[in-house]
């Protein structure tokens, strides 16, 4: 009988995804896979969904959830607005959560499936996602098009005023749609409105206090446009915008809790959770907030796994996987959740296919693929997933164009 449950389940699957779905159309995954089209009365009473945007214009009043109770031959099909269905944007992606009406959950023991069995896209090109690229030992921020390199773009130029950078170590795009950038050696972080670099300001000094950077590394946003920053002063750092105002900082110098060592990468979930690269501890960390409640620190100085030797970058997809650049073990590692849960990781010391030279930043682009900073490669590298399938590499030693020397942060446009 279990046989044939799954049976059932299973052409109920393909027949949803071979339905006539537009060209390039979104893109659907779940949160939760294992609960998917086996959730019984006693499992949940909810699914979640990932549909990404990352190619096409999500029509959400054209996305239809079929809720099905394979005993008991129920079936609801449900669709936006819906008290059914919470939708929630997280930057390219719609997070779906489906609820199961206690009706349709039956017994312990029923088999109830919940498939997202329509998409309608409006899509009639693929858009390209830019890709900005702080090329440090260059000075300069760089952006192009696409991995082929074109509509090569770059600003900025060796020294300490305006329109100059020493050491630019990240770039990113805040909510404002402004491009932010961080400064190794100034101590301070930029930001301008865009390529021209009109607009320009800058905040900080450098210095262990309030508004003082001890070379700033990492930044990244809330969706509210809080800015926090990576500190060489082995701390965090939070503030509302580029005045400075509603500065709050946290950690010191040590390896306990509340404590790092060096600190280079910072994310945000969707949760607003925040993760450090806690690099000289060779741990990652995740807190609630700024107050560092929820402290739980993941990893020890190593090479195996559940190690890291260097750790440098990370990121967190809509999902909620972990992506670290563990850049002296020059290899990248993708785990589940803060337990560690589900680790592999993809790369060997080297210069060719599967190799990084120190790769430093990792980020899960809107694409869904995965973009690498390979530090001493002078290269910026694109695989669709961790087993390295689609690599492909952009960038060679040099000052010019399609050159680099040591391309550190990465932010790939929605």
């Amino acid at each position: 009988m279990h046989r044939m449950l799954l049976t059932t389940i299973f052409l109920i699957i393909m027949s949803v995804f071979l339905c006539p779905i537009p060209a390039f159309a979104v893109e659907i995954r779940v949160i939760h896979p294992d609960e998917l089209y086996q959730l019984t009365a006693c499992d949940t009473n909810e699914v979640v969904f990932i549909i990404s945007d990352s190619l096409c214009e999500i029509d959400t009043t054209q996305i239809y959830f079929s809720i099905i109770n394979i005993n008991e031959g129920e079936t609801l099909r449900v669709s936006p607005p819906s008290s059914l269905i919470n939708l929630v944007w997280i930057y390219d992606s719609l997070i779906a959560t489906v609820t199961i009406p206690e009706s349709l959950r039956g017994t312990s023991g029923d088999t109830v499936g919940v498939v997202c069995d329509s998409v309608i896209t409006i899509c009639d090109t693929i858009p390209e996602h830019r890709i900005y690229i702080a090329d440090c030992n260059n000075h300069r921020i760089v952006r192009i098009n696409n991995m082929t390199g074109s509509g090569w773009i770059s600003y900025g130029t060796l020294g300490d005023s305006v329109g100059e950078f020493h050491h630019i170590v990240d770039v990113a795009m805040g909510p404002d749609g402004k491009i932010y950038a961080s400064e190794n050696h100034n101590g301070h972080i930029i930001r301008i409105d865009d390529m021209s670099g009109a607009g320009w300001i800058s905040y900080g000094t450098d210095g262990s206090g309030v508004g003082e950077f001890a070379a700033p590394r990492h930044i990244t946003f809330a969706p509210d446009g809080k800015i926090y920053i990576a500190d060489g002063n082995h701390r965090i750092v939070r503030i509302d915008d580029m005045t400075g105002a509603g500065w709050v900082s946290y950690g010191t110098w040590g390896s306990g809790v509340g404590e790092f060592l060096h600190p280079l990468g910072i994310e945000l979930d969707s949760f607003g959770r925040i993760y450090l690269a806690d690099n000289g501890n060779g741990r990652i960390v995740r807190i609630d907030d700024m107050t560092g409640a929820g402290w739980v620190s993941f990893g020890i100085e190593g090479h195996g796994v559940g190690e890291f030797y260097g750790v440098f970058g990370i990121d967190v997809s809509p999902g909620g996987k972990i992506y670290i650049a563990d850049c002296n073990n020059h290899r990248i590692v993708r785990i589940d959740d803060m337990t560690g849960a589900g680790w592999i990781s993809y790369g060997t010391l080297g210069s060719g296919v599967g190799e990084f030279h120190w790769p430093i930043e990792i980020i899960e682009g809107p694409d869904g693929k995965i973009y690498v900073g390979d530090d001493h490669n002078h290269r910026i590298i694109r695989i669709d997933d961790m087993t390295g399938a689609g690599w492909i590499e952009y960038g060679t030693e040099g000052s010019g164009v399609g050159e680099f020397i040591g391309p550190f942060g990465i932010f790939v446009e929605p």
